[in-house]
This record gives C-alpha cells, structure tokens and sequence, in this order.
C-alpha cells in the first residue's frame, strides 16, 4: 500500500543513454506533495464498516484431492530412496548417542563419588578450577578468584556429595543465624 502511494508520486521523465557504454539511466522526477485542504473530511474510526468473519464471505469446502502426477512421482522417489527409513535410522543412531552419553556421564560421577579414588578427584576439581579460570579470562581479579573458587567448589561438590550436603546445611543454619542478628542490630533491638 505504501508502495503504491510512493510510486503514484514518482514519474519517470526521460531515460539518459551513455553513450560509450550504452547504459540505460531512467530519470526520475518526484511530484510535490499537495497540501490537503482542511475541509477534506476524514474518516472516523466509528464510521468504519464491521467486518465479517471469513467463513460468512466465503463459501468454503473442503474436497479430499487425489494426489498430482507430482505428488505420485515424489512418493514413489521417497520410497525407492528409502529417504523415510534412513531419516528414523538417524533418530534412533541420536537416541542411542544420547543414552550412551547419559550412561558414560553416570559411571563417571560414581566413579567421582567413590571415596577410594583420589586421583580422579584431584583432576576432576583442577579442572573445574581451571574452567572458572578460563570463564574469567577478561574480567578482574576478584572475579577470576570468584569464578575460579566456584568452578573448583562446584565440582568438590560432585567429588564428595555427602560432605557438600552437610556443609550447605551448616551455610544456611549460619546465615538464617547471622541474617537475624544483622536485623536486630539494624532495628536496633538490645539483645537479652
């Protein structure tokens, strides 16, 4: 629509023709705008027709087709190139990527989490640290500690479960502990 009243405002005037390359360059010419009367009458929104839904318009069937000459010829492609079956063999070769990465990733945190094995552990919390190191490659020192300590205490976490449980039972005994006495001190109550 926009279009249209863009174009109804430009002419073409002339064409100019180069002539050592005999290029074609139309000319255009923009009409000035004209200035609309204040007496035009303008149409309210109150004044507008309502519309009707599609279904009372239209007359609409629904006719069950048989299939093209096209749409045979593409079946019959697609069944000979067994395209159907190679794209449910894919799905299930990704199911069964996915549940062997599934599988490898729970020996792994058993293998973790057992307490005879020390020297996974020690790789499995580097490697956690150095992550948080890498993560905070630009960014300042404190957050390189901070990202560094996270990464490391993460994966403690995974290494020694029961440990981690214990310990984010006493943080929160203690901050529920240290958050009352912080209020009482704000609030300026005497403690008894």
């Amino acid at each position: 629509m926009a279009f249209r009243r863009i174009f109804r405002r430009l002419a073409i005037t002339s064409v100019v023709v180069t002539p050592p390359m005999g290029i074609l360059i139309p000319g255009v010419l923009a009409k000035e705008r004209t200035v609309e009367s204040p007496t035009s009458r303008r149409i309210k929104p109150s004044e507008l027709p309502i519309y009707e839904g599609p279904e009372e318009i239209f007359n609409v069937e629904y006719r069950d087709r048989q299939p093209s000459s096209l749409q045979l010829a593409v079946r019959g492609f697609l069944q000979q190139t067994d395209i159907v079956n190679k794209g449910q063999l894919a799905a299930t070769q990704a199911v069964h990527i996915f549940e062997t990465g599934k599988a490898h990733t729970q020996q792994t945190l058993t293998i973790l989490a057992d307490e005879s094995t020390v020297a996974p552990k020690v790789g499995a919390i580097t490697i956690g640290s150095l992550v948080g190191l890498v993560l905070a490659t630009r960014r300042g020192i404190i957050k390189k500690l901070l990202y560094t300590s996270i990464g490391g205490f993460g994966t403690a976490s995974l290494c020694y479960p029961a440990d981690a449980k214990e310990i984010s039972n006493d943080i929160v005994s203690e901050g529920k502990k240290w958050s009352l006495i912080l209020y009482n001190f704000l609030a300026g109550a005497k403690p008894e």
